[in-house]
């Protein structure tokens, strides 16, 4: 570990972690072939049968125009659709297709390759001790209106 991360504060130390976390999986997921932005997309639309459009902006952070252009090009490779709710025609509902579940699947595992590199001589005794204090950070800035897994 470079010296200057032994004086940095915590903050420091996670947000390089995952910087460097977030540009290994850019790599892998480029890979394989998908956009980096895509992983939002599919974390929050697996999780759910279906979303509009304004709550994935909510969710991912993204502006509406990202994420329409990024559902455009998720839904021309085939790993989404998008249809317009009936009752109001200027909210639409996007799902993951099979072919979308299928390549989150790949995602997932990317994921976990990811996590495996990252943790590699981390023991779980480790992990375990780390692990309430990285919740509590995350607390202490949900509680400021900031969250990002809802």
């Amino acid at each position: 570990m470079h010296k200057s991360f032994k004086e940095a504060p915590p903050s420091m130390l996670v947000n390089e972690l995952s910087k460097l976390f977030n540009d290994r999986m850019r790599q892998k997921t480029e890979a394989l072939g998908m956009a980096d932005g895509w992983r939002r997309m599919f974390f929050h639309l697996s999780h759910n049968e279906s979303l509009t459009q304004q709550e994935l902006v909510r969710k991912t952070h993204l502006s509406a125009p990202a994420v329409s252009v990024t559902l455009q090009k998720m839904e021309a490779e085939g790993l989404v659709s998008r249809q317009s709710v009936p009752e109001d025609q200027r909210t639409t509902q996007v799902r993951l297709t099979p072919a979308g579940h299928a390549a989150n699947r790949k995602v997932i595992s990317a994921i976990h390759d990811t996590e495996r590199e990252m943790l590699e001589g981390v023991t779980p005794e480790e992990i375990a001790a780390i692990r309430p204090v990285l919740e509590k950070m995350y607390q202490n800035l949900a509680a400021k209106g900031l969250h990002s897994y809802e």
